[in-house]
């Protein structure tokens, strides 16, 4: 098995799944070979961000840009500098910032402030490295997003519970997308019975149950980055049934709804965004997926 920081999950093609390879704001700029040990329906990468063009950023305020084509968001890579001024630095960024994007297209801050109409609803972690409209390469308003500690999506979260209902009955996305992501922070505190981090420690008990409903497996692999790459996935998978049970999201496919819930996952060390090939579109599809997910306990 070579795991190369790639898809541990793995499970076979099943007919009928959707396609997220096309969507215009995410289209894949190349493809990349996923291996796993459990589960893979897609030899293919979401998305692939070129740093050969981003430069190197000093430890000031200065700007690295990428190209730009119209429509596309001008980024900019700044590296905070530690001091008085660190906050006037974020400040003159935006500026910087703004005053490219109004160059580029002059309409596009008056567009956007008309509202919001966004196909996709993503849930990720609050990890600095993880800026989901930068790493998918899209403008402000193509994404609405939910962030914690490890992209846990439990039923007793409000915070939660809120922005999926907003999402799915107001917004009408098509699209819910669970993102986790390799060295998770939260994934490896959890898998550390000695951590006590008060409240932090409390929203990862999470995380724990999953590394509990699959330890066997889990603890087939050995301990460390390995085992905790199949922890992400798990996790991301877990809170994507989650998602699937929620009341709102019952409520819109038994309208008619279309609304799909997928796993993916990002490595920090190349940019690129993995499908686990899990996707929920209607109740029907939940047990089905199940099977390719079983608990250790069933």
């Amino acid at each position: 098995m070579r795991d190369g920081g790639h898809a541990l999950l793995h499970v076979s093609e099943k007919p009928g799944s959707a396609d997220l390879s096309s969507p215009p704001s995410l289209s894949p700029s190349c493809a990349a070979a996923s291996t796993s040990i459990l589960l893979r329906r897609h030899e293919r990468t979401v998305v692939d961000i070129d740093r050969a063009d981003l430069g190197s950023c000093t430890a000031s305020t200065h700007v690295v840009s990428t190209s730009s084509t119209p429509g596309t968001m001008v980024q900019h890579l700044h590296q905070i500098p530690s001091g008085d001024q660190d906050l006037d630095c974020v400040l003159t960024a935006n500026r910087e910032w703004a005053a490219e994007v109004a160059a580029e297209n002059p309409h596009f801050f008056h567009e956007l402030a008309q509202g919001q109409h966004p196909k996709i609803l993503w849930i990720g972690c609050s990890d600095s490295r993880v800026p989901p409209s930068q790493i998918c390469n899209v403008d402000p308003g193509s994404l609405f997003v939910h962030r914690n500690i490890a992209n846990v999506c439990p039923h007793s979260d409000l915070n939660l519970l809120s922005v999926v209902q907003y999402a799915v009955a107001e917004l009408k996305v098509e699209h819910i997308i669970v993102a986790g992501h390799y060295g998770c922070g939260g994934v490896n505190a959890a898998m550390d019975p000695h951590q006590h981090n008060g409240a932090i420690d409390d929203w990862l008990m999470h995380v724990r149950d999953v590394y509990h409903a699959h330890r066997k497996r889990l603890e087939a692999l050995p301990a460390g980055e390995v085992r905790a790459k199949l922890l992400v996935e798990l996790n991301v998978v877990k809170s994507a049934f989650n998602l699937a049970y929620m009341s709102t999201v019952q409520s819109a496919w038994a309208c008619g709804q279309k609304v799909a819930i997928h796993g993916w996952v990002y490595r920090l060390e190349d940019g690129i965004l993995e499908d686990l090939g899990l996707m929920l579109d209607g109740p029907d599809k939940i047990d089905e997926e199940y099977r390719m997910f079983p608990d250790d306990c069933c």
